[in-house]
């Protein structure tokens, strides 16, 4: 999977057991011999008669450990996540053993073992039926949490990895709604409309897009006035580094297939207008910018982007055509929908003359 950035809502950055390991070393890496020596990696395996008290303080080593320096943080990383995901799942069948399914623990501890389940499953059958536990769970929960729709739109957002735009898929989404429903929270009802989102962008090919905002000068816009010409809506934001590494390639693009009828639109999430308006001056973006107060979009949250960069590639109809074009893909992609750009074809012409 590509890298993306998170883009930040409520609490869903933080996560409870702790999927996520650590991903920096210490400070000071000195590489100080006595610091060494204190940072003898953790144990990565877990008795397996360990008891509930035992298994949480092993999750608890492995969350707490800072590696000193590279070599420590990769074998971390590399044996931290299985041994974790191991001993979630241990913590999940204790407590289920001992009675103890309305606990914080075990209810933290399930949550956790349900996103990873979709979050690593092998196919789209094995995550959609991960998806449908997840759904089960929350269906079962007397009252529901903001805890639970977080993992609801946690499961939701790795689910689209499958690429499964099946009704099967729709019904696993529909399964989830459904059961946060129940709940009258706000909190959870924005979430509710985030998984909604997700749903909707897992069918998306094929479909037009409903895209309006403001544009820097304070304008008004609307996509269907492109219609006709092929889009790619572009979601990014200053801060996110991939994203700012994909714009060489949608500017390369833009020059080569701009006068053949190749617009982009680009809708920042960023927070500070300011910080936009000077990246944006700095690097001569030729291309349409949309921003919102506070880096809020509709288009987003109609369309579950909460990793960025994200992109919907339109034809001239205003369909979907992809939603992974970055890359070579995108000049692939528009090479078919726009043809070759002139200077492309002209040097073919040249190579077949000379042959």
């Amino acid at each position: 999977m590509s890298r993306l950035c998170a883009v930040p809502f409520g609490s869903l950055v933080v996560l409870t057991l702790a999927i996520a390991l650590p991903a920096t070393v210490r400070a000071d890496d000195t590489d100080k011999k006595e610091e060494a020596a204190k940072s003898a990696l953790p144990s990565y395996e877990l008795a397996a008669d360990a008891t509930l008290e035992e298994t949480l303080k092993f999750v608890q080593d492995l969350k707490d450990f800072v590696p000193n320096n590279q070599a420590e943080a990769l074998q971390h990383r590399a044996k931290g996540r299985a041994a974790l995901m191991g001993a979630i799942g241990r913590v999940v069948e204790l407590s289920e053993k001992e009675g103890k399914t309305n606990a914080p623990i075990y209810l933290e501890a399930k949550r956790e073992m349900l996103r990873g389940d979709v979050a690593n499953a092998e196919g789209v059958e094995k995550a959609r039926a991960a998806l449908l536990r997840a759904a089960d769970f929350l269906a079962a929960r007397e009252k529901i949490a903001t805890d639970d729709s977080r993992m609801a739109v946690f499961c939701g957002y790795y689910y689209l990895r499958t690429n499964d735009d099946s009704q099967e898929g729709q019904d696993a989404f529909a399964a989830m709604v459904a059961a946060l429903r129940k709940s009258d929270d706000p909190a959870v009802l924005e979430d509710v409309e985030r998984v909604e989102g997700l749903a909707r962008r897992a069918v998306l090919i094929g479909k037009t897009v409903d895209v309006k905002g403001t544009k820097l000068d304070g304008a008004a816009f609307d996509l269907a006035s492109l219609k006709g010409k092929v889009v790619l809506v572009d979601f990014w934001a200053t801060w996110c580094g991939p994203c700012l590494r994909e714009h060489p390639n949608i500017e390369a693009n833009y020059k080569k297939f701009h006068d053949k009828g190749f617009e982009v639109v680009g809708i920042s999430l960023d927070r500070n207008r300011a910080q936009l308006e000077a990246h944006v001056k700095k690097s001569e973006t030729p291309w349409i910018i949309l921003h919102e107060e506070g880096g809020k979009s509709d288009a987003a949250r109609h369309y579950g982007v909460f990793g960025i960069p994200s992109m919907f590639l339109l034809d001239k109809e205003g369909r979907v055509v992809s939603t992974t074009a970055r890359g070579p893909a995108l000049g692939r992609e528009l090479a078919a929908l726009l043809g070759e750009p002139e200077e492309a074809a002209g040097a073919e012409e040249k190579s077949t003359e000379s042959n």
